[in-house]
């Protein structure tokens, strides 16, 4: 697609709105500043937990590195190479954690290398700040 196309668009959009009932037209100004609100708050909410979990790994458990935290609300914790993967799961759940290893997101369901998935964007800071040292040890 070109220039031209997407001026096109934008021209048929603007004519569109122009014609458009001034009540709804409002309506929708004020539902899309509603939207950026919600999201401007989400987003720091979610840097904030993102936060947590660094900071707390970082003290409680400083051999696993974290990466993807850039992605989403998920990261890949890199467990040191003497770890099973599916013992440090086991244990966690074992202690009411829930944790998800790589391997069953891997194609070929590879154990090695021991990495973890770690969700954050449905937990609380407090449940990352309480969560984290109650495990620490399965990373040593």
């Amino acid at each position: 697609m070109n220039d031209d196309f997407y001026k096109q668009r934008a021209r048929e959009v603007r004519d569109i709105a122009a014609k458009a009932d001034p009540f709804i037209k409002q309506r929708l100004l004020d539902l899309a500043d509603r939207y950026d609100r919600h999201l401007r708050r989400m987003r720091a909410l979610y840097a904030a937990r993102r936060i947590t979990l660094v900071h707390t790994l970082a003290a409680h458990a400083p051999r696993v590195r974290l990466s993807g935290l850039e992605a989403g609300f998920h990261a890949v914790a890199h467990l040191p190479g003497h770890l099973s993967e599916a013992d440090v799961v086991a244990g966690a759940r074992a202690r009411g954690v829930a944790l998800y290893g790589m391997s069953s997101h891997r194609s070929d369901g590879a154990t090695s290398p021991p990495q973890l998935v770690l969700g954050f964007g449905n937990v609380t800071e407090h449940t990352i700040r309480e969560t984290v040292p109650l495990i620490a040890d399965l990373f040593r």
